[in-house]
């Protein structure tokens, strides 16, 4: 990969990338009836861990092209982790937890209406309630649901939250939040639409997030010292086709594999 003597700050990245390159839903549009929906109940089903999460999501992704298989299964348990922070386990603290997910408390707050200030569902969770409301039977396989019915959903929250998480673990300037938006938005569109995904847009922000947050997910009958070799193999891959702009996100990605890799005892 060729190297600059002068490394850009990462949103030098995001910019052009959006310069190269809806979903529409009502709050208010459809009579919820939160109480009835009993999340504790599901056993960790609907908003806890469930095996069924990853290749659901592997199942989404797969077809995008350009996207090797580390990549995809960063992605997937980027997804999954979101997904469970909707119904964290109890007397547990995880550092990358965000509230704007925990669903019982946001779901509380709405009963309560004590609040002027309500935060909204995530899309994901928006997007579930008009789907029971139709048919409350797609309770029994929540995971297919998401996966096939509300990736998008799921994707446009997961997309700030992934900035989120690698401006916390960098303190990299990723650019302005219209910057970050722009971005945002026209990443969930290749995404799906499956219309190919370059080396930026596919790691920034997902895969360099998932790497983050990978260890939080294992998936089952996963070795984690395999997949983090499966996605160093795809970065190794993908280096002979990379770009002076696209430096900055290889240098993050690799010092981020590292971090993670010295426990296994290998370095990038």
């Amino acid at each position: 990969m060729g190297s600059s003597s002068e490394t850009d700050p990462v949103h030098a990245i995001i910019e052009p990338a959006c310069a190269r390159d809806d979903l529409d839903l009502d709050a208010h549009e459809v009579d919820r009836q939160i109480a009835s929906i009993e999340l504790r109940e599901t056993n960790g089903v609907l908003l806890g861990r469930d095996e069924d999460l990853g290749p659901a999501f592997l199942a989404a992704i797969d077809g995008i092209q350009q996207l090797l298989l580390g990549e995809a299964v960063m992605i997937a348990k980027l997804l999954t982790f979101v997904l469970e922070m909707a119904e964290p386990k109890e007397h547990t603290v995880n550092s990358f937890a965000n509230a704007a997910f925990d669903i019982p408390v946001i779901m509380q707050k709405h009963q309560d209406g004590l609040s002027e200030n309500i935060p909204p569902f995530p899309l994901w969770f928006d997007g579930l309630l008009h789907q029971v409301a139709g048919n409350e039977d797609l309770l029994r396989a929540p995971a297919q649901v998401v996966g096939k019915l509300l990736y998008t959903q799921l994707l446009r929250d997961t997309v700030p939250y992934a900035f989120e998480l690698i401006k916390r673990a960098t303190g990299e300037d990723l650019g302005t939040p219209a910057e970050v938006d722009q971005y945002s938005s026209q990443l969930v569109q290749r995404l799906e639409h499956k219309s190919g995904m370059d080396f930026a847009h596919t790691y920034m922000p997902l895969v360099l997030a998932g790497l983050i947050v990978y260890e939080q997910v294992p998936l089952k009958d996963e070795e984690l010292l395999q997949t983090l070799r499966d996605v160093t193999e795809a970065l190794m891959e993908r280096d002979g086709d990379l770009t002076d702009e696209d430096e900055p996100i290889y240098e993050i990605t690799k010092q981020i594999i590292n971090r993670s890799a010295k426990q296994f005892g290998f370095e990038i």
